[in-house]
């Protein structure tokens, strides 16, 4: 019952009691129906601790009331939010991940993926809520915490690209002509795609001035296929292409692409 239950906290802004998820009917699956219903006290206890184990909640607040009974107070963390964003794809616990669900989750937990649910209400004006919606969810299953946000948008570039996706599942063209639609017209998701495009360049800009000093080596040249060379030295154009674009953006190769939130996980 673990997944019912972080879907319920990960809605919630302010500390949650143990007694207060004892008065509450969730949202469950059984047999692929979904329906409301209770958790018994010892399942909600033991989940919690569970929970609190994985980093998925945090204990803010543990006070002794009259009588020794222990009052305990939990908030989501952003490992949580996560997790249950990916929990769609988890047997046996699948919990139902909607649209209307993850467009609370933008709005009350703005804080967690800034990046991404600032431009929900983007994704939702343009007709790509639910094109998004799949996107976080897979990007959650592929970094369920540090790399979330950056996953997310890769997601998106790679369907702008076509082929595969890191899932091996071919790229659906009605999705992808979505997108081109989408960052064709929308100055702010174009923006977010655009830098996170030209700092990977700039990363693979930095590996080819890199594979460019060991070819020079001449303990490397030995026996070099001269096409290898080459290949390499063909890039160079390339490598002041990227470099002047970032210059005009103001971009620096030593910007991360998506700042993630350091220190605490809430």
């Amino acid at each position: 019952m673990r997944f019912p239950i972080l879907k319920y906290l990960a809605l919630k802004t302010e500390p949650v009691t143990a007694y207060e998820l004892e008065k509450t009917k969730f949202d469950i699956v059984r047999d692929g129906k979904n329906m409301k219903g209770w958790i018994d006290k010892p399942t909600i206890y033991d989940t919690l601790k569970l929970m609190e184990d994985y980093k998925e909640v945090e204990l803010t607040e543990r006070k002794v009331c009259k009588g020794g009974r222990v009052r305990k107070k939990y908030l989501v963390t952003r490992r949580g939010i996560a997790t249950i964003l990916s929990s769609g794809y988890r047997d046996p616990e699948y919990v139902e991940i909607s649209n209307r669900y993850v467009r609370q989750l933008a709005e009350k937990q703005k804080s967690s993926f800034p990046r991404v649910f600032d431009l929900w209400p983007e994704f939702v004006r343009e007709g790509v809520e639910d094109l998004a919606c799949h996107k976080l969810m897979d990007a959650c299953r592929l970094a369920i915490l540090s790399n979330t946000e950056t996953s997310f948008f890769n997601l998106i570039v790679n369907d702008l690209k076509g082929g595969e996706d890191p899932f091996m599942r071919t790229v659906n063209e009605s999705e992808r002509k979505s997108w081109f639609e989408v960052v064709s017209r929308n100055d702010g998701i174009r923006k977010v795609l655009v830098d996170l495009i030209i700092h990977q360049a700039s990363e693979s800009v930095g590996q080819a001035n890199e594979t460019l000093k060991l070819l020079s080596v001449p303990e490397l040249q030995v026996g070099l296929p001269e096409e290898a060379a080459l290949k390499v030295m063909q890039n160079a154009p390339l490598v002041l292409r990227v470099l002047k674009l970032m210059e005009k953006r103001n971009i620096r190769a030593v910007d991360p692409p998506l700042e993630q939130t350091k220190g605490n996980e809430k």
